[in-house]
Order: C-alpha cells, then structure tokens, then sequence
C-alpha cells in the first residue's frame, strides 16, 4: 500500500496537534498505559474521520507498560460535546498511522503498520464497523481491498524516544507518584533476609516497601530452586552470577529513584532465573543473516509476556538476556552490552564492540 511521504513530512511540520492533550484524553490513556516508574509518552495528530466538520484525535502511545514486541497501540478518540471519547484502540501498530480515501460506516479507514518480534513489516487497511475500529490490526486487515490512490499520513514515523511527547508536557500538571511509608514487616509481606539486621541503604529500602519485600522473596525462591536443579558446574556459574547481580543492585542504594532501580533490578533477574530454569517455555527463536557474517546465524528468542518483556539473543559462542528499551519505531532491546533494534525484518545489533546489520532468514 502506497503512502504519500510528502504528506508525512508536511503532517510532521504543520499537521501534528502542538497542544496538551485534552484532560479526558490523557486520563484515559494513564487509566491503562501508565505504571509507576516507567515513563509513557506519545505523538499525536489530527484529521476529520467521519466527515461532520470536526476533527477527530488518533494517540499513538509509546513506553513499556504500553508496548510489545509487535508494537504500541494507536488510540482513536472522536469529538463528543466539550469532550471525546475512545472510538478504537488498535493494538501493535507502528507509524505511519494514515487515513485511506476509501470509507467504511461512513469512516475513512485507516492504514497502520504492522510488524515486529520477528515478524516482516506490513502496511495494513482497517475498516470501521459502526462502533469502532479493531482491536486486532494483523487478524481485522484480511478481506480488507485497500483505498486507491495515496494515503494520508496522520503520525509519521519518528527517529527515537525523545522525539515524543510525554503525557505532563504543556500545562497539563504532572501526576504525583506517591511516596512509600514505612508498614510492619511481617513474615508474609517481608523480604527473605532479616530486616532487623539490615545496614545497606537498598536493604532498608526493600524492609520498608512490601512490593520489594515479596520480589525479594520470590526471587530468593527461585534462585534456590534453579541451583537445587542444576548440574554442579552450573551451580557454581549460578551463584557467581548472583553475586554479579547483587552487586548491581546494591548500586540502586545511589539512584535518584531507589525503589523504581530496585523493582525493575528484581523484575529482571526474576525473568532472567525462570528463562534459565525452564519455568517459561523456551520460544523457536527468529534468525536472521548478519552483512560479514553469513555463516553465523544471529538468533533471537522473544518472550513477550514477561514482565519485562525480553529477548534470548545468540550469536555464536555469545548469548545474552536483551529487555525491551524505548524506542522511536521498530522493537529495541538492551542490556549492559548489547543493543538490539528490529525494524520492517531488518535488525541492528551494537554488541560490545560489533556492530551487526541483519536480514530475517
């Protein structure tokens, strides 16, 4: 399906909505897509959908408690009164987000694109029914005959995180993130160390914070049950690699935000422990043909439904655990020394110091 990238570049210079977003627009968007300590962010633009005058909102939200591995949802909101409301949330799209000529229910239908966790990149038309667009792009586009002639691009692709919008920019006020209070620690809601004993900064931080207290627990679960069922040799790279990580997250005693270092540190290695012990299926990993490289295939296992979402990447001898990162476009992951990025079936790889361009096999 052919797009008019004129229209992209001039949607991008003059057409994309430079106000806040409307009140009841971002609420409904931090209702489901914001979590605390993870940013959410955005672009947006504006055109008249159904052809009564006014112009309706589309919101493609960015960050990770809103995205996957196959994209982020691109939000419809139409003009209802002094306000709007949600007309269709359409999950797993990238930019560019357009609008067709051609109409269904009286709506122009709308072309997103559509791709990623391996899978080839497609632009694909979806069809209002009356109610509201799918929620489902890939699975909603089949039987769908495409407009002729141009699209009109909304939202255009952009280059990285930092060219959205964050949900507080404007004079729309900031959402407060609540501080934590000091609870009783019990043997439930404890972590699996004595608090009493506590003399690190991250320590205490954990005995004062129930959440902590039940990662570290789970986590403590889990790593005795991933060494008790391990060969010996593995054992003992099972301990080293948890004194690694205990180091790491002592480090978040120095962030600015120590309990949001801490969650995600536990999040992560928690992941890590149940790729390792076999408690989450293994998936078939994509591969893929690296430019220089042709007889060593790059491989990439995704794991969408972890929290957070990741990636086993192999590449000869190296292997490593990537979690899902900002990203402008496409799926990017990272971890202390790789940097993946997966855009249309193509791949960029920043592995210590190799850099790699792939093609999907």
């Amino acid at each position: 399906m052919q797009m008019s990238w004129v229209s992209a570049v001039l949607m991008t210079l003059f057409g994309a909505a430079a106000a806040p977003l409307p009140p009841d627009v971002r609420h409904a968007i931090e209702k489901d897509y914001v979590a605390e300590g993870r940013e959410t962010r955005y672009v947006d633009g504006s055109v008249d959908l159904n052809g009564d005058g006014r112009n309706e909102l589309l919101v493609h939200v960015v960050g990770s408690t809103a995205c996957g591995t196959g994209g982020c949802p691109t939000l419809v909101f139409s003009p209802a009164g002094a306000g709007y409301r949600l007309v269709g949330a359409i999950g797993l799209t990238h930019p560019p987000i357009a609008v067709s000529p051609q109409r269904s229910n009286g709506w122009r239908n709308l072309v997103v694109r559509v791709g990623g966790g391996g899978a080839k990149a497609d632009d694909v038309e979806l069809a209002f029914d009356g109610k509201t667009y799918p929620a489902n792009p890939t699975a909603a586009a089949k039987g769908i005959t495409p407009g002729n002639g141009d699209s009109e691009v909304v939202i255009a692709p952009f280059a990285s995180f930092d060219d959205t919008r964050t949900l507080t920019e404007g004079d729309v006020p900031a959402v407060a993130v609540p501080i934590e209070k000091p609870v009783p620690v019990t043997a439930t809601n404890g972590p699996s160390f004595d608090c009493a004993k506590a003399t690190l900064a991250v320590e205490k931080a954990i005995c004062l914070s129930p959440e902590l207290g039940a990662l570290d627990r789970e986590l403590a679960t889990t790593f005795e049950d991933t060494v008790r069922n391990a060969a010996a040799a593995q054992q003992a790279r099972q301990r080293t690699a948890q004194k690694v990580w205990l180091g790491k997250r002592n480090d978040c005693g120095s962030a600015a935000d120590a309990p949001v270092c801490l969650r995600e540190a536990y999040r992560r290695r928690l992941v890590d422990l149940q790729i390792q012990s076999g408690r989450i299926e293994a998936p078939t990993p994509h591969a893929y043909r690296c430019k220089g490289y042709e007889k060593q295939p790059f491989l990439a296992a995704f794991y969408p439904a972890t929290d957070p979402p990741a990636v086993m990447l192999t590449w000869g001898e190296r292997r490593a655990l990537a979690f899902v990162a900002p990203s402008g476009s496409g799926a990017r992951y990272a971890a202390d020394d790789v940097d993946f990025w997966e855009h249309e079936g193509e791949i960029t790889v920043k592995w210590s110091d190799t850099a790699l361009s792939c093609s999907a096999l």
